[in-house]
């Protein structure tokens, strides 16, 4: 068992028991159990930690050489998203959404094998930094709007029923939920946009080719047609409220073939990009 396994194995542990604290503290109507961001930001270190020094055996190339790499940057980027960008939301409702996927991204890790390895000679080139940094931060805040459509659906059906209590005060307000939709909207939009035309320009210096026929450039054009599309339906103010939350929810599913789906069936240098 390698040293990185074994941080791995830590890794999931820590986001777990912060995960469980999470979803302690917002059931309890009493005083909160132990600070759950503690044990998320140490598992953040550690995460960071791990990244870099899969980097430096690949002298110091970003680690996604392989489908298990890629799934243990991403879920880096969630956590970073999730320490950096929600620290004026109630984290206790976004984490108890945000966190299970992070982990599953890490169960995934734990149990693959590396299997067949993106040569790093294409990834000498700056354009494929900026590439995959702003493709992959565009999945997270593609996701950070998915669990802001979820947790404003929840609390919209709870307004309907008029089962208030407890559970209803610990959910932020719905029109900060739906601003916060519309912000992480827009960042995916720019980011991913940022990753496509990297991603051309990389292809074309680093390989003297590109192709838009390849799987993941037609459904990466998918997805961020389909949320430009959303985000003017929404500020045309043709969709909004619970109406938008549902179409963000539904629109996600692209986010995850665009992510892993069309890896199945990926054949050049995308494995899990």
């Amino acid at each position: 068992m390698t040293n990185s396994y074994l941080i791995l194995i830590l890794l999931f542990s820590l986001y777990a028991a912060s995960f469980l604290l999470h979803l302690g503290n917002f059931l309890r109507s009493e005083s909160k159990l132990l600070n759950p961001n503690l044990l998320f930001e140490i598992g953040f270190l550690l995460h960071t930690f791990l990244i870099f020094a899969e980097a430096r055996e690949t002298q110091f190339f970003l680690p996604v050489t392989t489908f298990r790499e890629v799934l243990i940057f991403f879920s880096w980027s969630l956590a970073f998203v999730f320490v950096i960008l929600l620290r004026r939301l109630k984290q206790e409702t976004f984490g108890i959404v945000l966190i299970p996927f992070l982990l599953s991204f890490l169960a995934v890790a734990l149990v693959i094998q590396d299997g067949k390895a993106i040569p790093t000679t294409y990834f000498n080139d700056h354009y494929f930094l900026v590439h995959i940094l702003s493709a992959f931060f565009a999945y997270a805040s593609f996701t950070l709007s998915f669990v802001a459509a979820v947790l404003y659906l929840i609390q919209s059906r709870l307004i309907k029923s008029k089962q208030l209590g407890n559970f209803y005060h610990k959910l932020p307000p719905l029109n900060e939920l739906e601003k916060f939709i519309s912000y992480s909207i827009i960042w995916g939009l720019f980011l991913l946009g940022a990753g496509i035309v990297s991603g051309v320009l990389w292809a074309a210096t680093s390989m003297k080719t590109f192709s838009l026929l390849e799987p993941k450039t037609i459904s990466s054009l998918v997805t961020w047609l389909a949320y430009g599309v959303i985000y003017c339906l929404y500020h045309f103010s043709i969709i909004r409220g619970k109406r938008s939350a549902k179409i963000v929810s539904l629109t996600f599913a692209l986010v995850l073939f665009t992510f892993l789906g069309t890896s199945l069936f990926q054949n050049s240098l995308h494995i899990g990009m």
